[in-house]
C-alpha cells in the first residue's frame, strides 16, 4: 500500500515537473491568468463548466476565488453553471429548449 501511494505522488511530481519544462504551456497558464485577471478588473465575471469530474474541478475553482485564495482580498464572482442542477431542469422548459439552458442561470 505505501508503495502505491508514493507512486501516486511520485507521478503527481512529474506531471509538475513537465509542466515547468513546457514553456509554451506555462506562457498558456499565464495568459488564462491574464484573461482572468482582466475580466475582474473590467466589472466582468469568470464562469467555470465542467461535466462529472471536470464540473467538480470547475466548482473548486470558483470556491477558491470566491474565498481567499492566496491573497487576502475580497470575493470574486465566478458562478458555476454545471453546480445549478435544480435549475437545468425547468429553465429549458420554460425557455425554448435545452440550447438556452445555462443563459438565465449566467
Amino acid at each position: 500500500m505505501e508503495n502505491r501511494i508514493s507512486e501516486a505522488i511520485m507521478q503527481s511530481v512529474n506531471v509538475k515537473n513537465d509542466i515547468l519544462k513546457d514553456s509554451h504551456f506555462l506562457k498558456t497558464i499565464e495568459d488564462a491568468k491574464n484573461a482572468i485577471v482582466s475580466a475582474y478588473r473590467t466589472g466582468h465575471k469568470v464562469l467555470f463548466a465542467g461535466n462529472g469530474g471536470s464540473a467538480a474541478d470547475a466548482q473548486h475553482l470558483a470556491a477558491e476565488l470566491s474565498g481567499r485564495f492566496y491573497l487576502d482580498r475580497r470575493s470574486r464572482c465566478s458562478p458555476t453553471p454545471c453546480s445549478q442542477g435544480s435549475k437545468k431542469a425547468p429553465v429549458p422548459q420554460k425557455h425554448k429548449g435545452k440550447s438556452r439552458s445555462f443563459v438565465r442561470i449566467i
